[in-house]
């Protein structure tokens, strides 16, 4: 080719690329300015950015898309119209904005989140890095924590009033919701011994809490069953809280119904002497029967131990377990006790015959122990004497030598007057099922051992005149005895 034509296509050809070069335009972009914003639910409007990193040439449109879950609790302007909102720009623009309002309800709901992306943008733009924004709205409602208002109560099964049992807030509720409290017992059956309102259900309470309270309470209805069970205990848990509601730290509450029947009956006592204590725990049966017997001996050394009462199908007493190895079984004829025997690992070791005067009581006591050869033979006799009102007057102690029939005095015990006040331990026992003191004996004369010493008995009583305690004067010391009740 020749050098003038090969000069002019370079040149023609160097004025089209300057040509092209001129028409380019550069394109922006398009983003938020932050990738992540935390509010509180209760702010007011909150302008949401996007930043043109130049000013919009032409008018536009940019649309955002919207991904929550709560999306129904804001308000948008733009509005959303299928989890989009559509943002119109104009030109000389360089930022695009949308306003955002939580709508504070007033409830515990928890925490928001709002998810933005930019879906496009018209004109000469391109969506940005930063085309996400992620919003979290902190709800400013703080739970409200449920509490038993005492951890224990307690209330007479004869009660006429419900026992309420309340459970407190922390503060005023601000919406409705739900407490769930389960209930346990070892000894309370629901519907049989107590029931509750609102009811139970599969032993939960559901309790409905209203909007603008403080506390809720349910009612706890004993069921006087006429038994003798000294007592009956009732756990409640808080085991569920809902709408706004949070379980706290006090989440058992105990509940203890004292029997009616056996309110009042002795309990037990505890008698102190010089250097020395003894002590009687009494417990009954659901018929008011002895059921068992605990006690205890200082002197100043410590025995003790169990007595377990056992009775036939017709509830009379049958047998008192005294140890894992001792037994006294009873015999009767008609409803009287005939006859005793102890036997120690199975083989009788004891026997006493019981004889009764014309009024009924009993009147002497031959108690008869094994002997080295195997055989029972009568070793001590106890004679009874009484005054009209079948209490014990004196108590003759007789020793049977071996192989002797002569009966020997060696003690004598004496109580001479009795107070007219019903006596819930006696001193003297002789059959379990017959009170030989039903009054409160007023002084006390032992000889024995060549030895006679009269002790004075005064006591305190309570205000519904039951003896409270017991105090023996008497030259040669004196002794305390305590009572208790249930």
């Amino acid at each position: 080719m020749p050098i003038v034509a090969l000069l002019t296509v370079l040149l023609v050809s160097s004025c089209d690329d300057e040509t092209e070069t001129q028409t380019i335009v550069q394109r922006g972009s398009a983003q938020f300015e932050k990738s992540e914003l935390s509010l509180s639910e209760n702010t007011e409007t909150t302008t949401i950015t996007i930043a043109l990193n130049k000013q919009a040439a032409d008018d536009g449109e940019l649309s955002v898309q919207v991904s929550s879950s709560n999306i129904e609790k804001f308000q948008f302007n733009p509005g959303v119209v299928d989890g989009v909102i559509k943002l119109p720009f104009f030109k000389g623009q360089s930022k695009i904005s949308f306003d955002v309002t939580p709508l504070d309800n007033e409830i515990v709901d928890g925490d928001k989140t709002l998810d933005f992306t930019i879906l496009s943008v018209t004109g000469s733009y391109d969506i940005g890095v930063a085309k996400t924004l992620v919003t979290t709205w902190v709800d400013d409602e703080s739970p409200v924590q449920v509490n038993f208002r005492d951890q224990e109560s307690q209330g007479r099964e004869n009660s006429n009033d419900a026992f309420p049992v309340r459970i407190s807030f922390s503060h005023i509720t601000n919406a409705d919701g739900v407490v769930r409290v389960s209930i346990q017992s070892a000894d309370a059956i629901y519907g049989t011994h107590f029931i509750t309102f609102p009811a139970a259900s599969n032993g939960i309470i559901t309790l409905a809490v209203e909007r603008g309270k403080n506390e809720v309470v349910f009612n706890v209805f004993p069921i006087d069953d006429k038994l003798y069970n000294e007592q009956r205990s009732i756990s409640y848990t808080i085991v569920g809280a809902e709408g706004g509601l949070e379980i706290g730290g006090v989440i058992h509450h105990d509940l203890k119904i004292t029997d009616d029947e056996l309110g009042g009956h002795g309990k037990g006592y505890e008698v102190v002497g010089g250097g020395w204590r003894y002590k009687k725990r009494y417990e009954y049966n659901d018929d008011g029967t002895i059921s068992r017997v605990y006690w205890d001996q200082y002197t100043p050394g410590h025995t003790g131990g169990i007595y377990t009462y056992v009775y036939n199908a017709t509830g009379k007493l049958e047998k008192i377990i005294r140890s894992s190895v001792r037994e006294e079984i009873f015999l009767r004829e008609g409803d009287r006790i005939v006859k005793s025997e102890e036997y120690t690992n199975n083989v009788l070791t004891k026997y006493t015959l019981y004889g009764y005067d014309i009024a009924g009581n009993v009147a002497e006591a031959a108690v008869h122990y094994r002997q080295p050869d195997g055989r029972l033979v009568l070793a001590t006799l106890f004679v009874y004497l009484y005054h009209m009102d079948h209490n014990v007057y004196k108590v003759l102690t007789y020793s049977i030598p071996a192989g002797s029939d002569e009966q020997v005095l060696v003690a004598t015990k004496t109580f001479d007057n009795y107070l007219d006040v019903e006596n819930p331990f006696p001193m003297v026992e002789i059959v379990p099922d017959q009170n030989a003191q039903n009054k409160l004996p007023s002084s006390y004369r032992v000889e024995e051992n060549g030895h006679d010493i009269t002790y004075q008995l005064t006591y305190q009583f309570s205000n519904e005149g039951k003896p409270l305690s017991r105090t023996a004067t008497s030259p040669s010391g004196s002794e305390t005895a305590q009572y208790e009740y249930y």
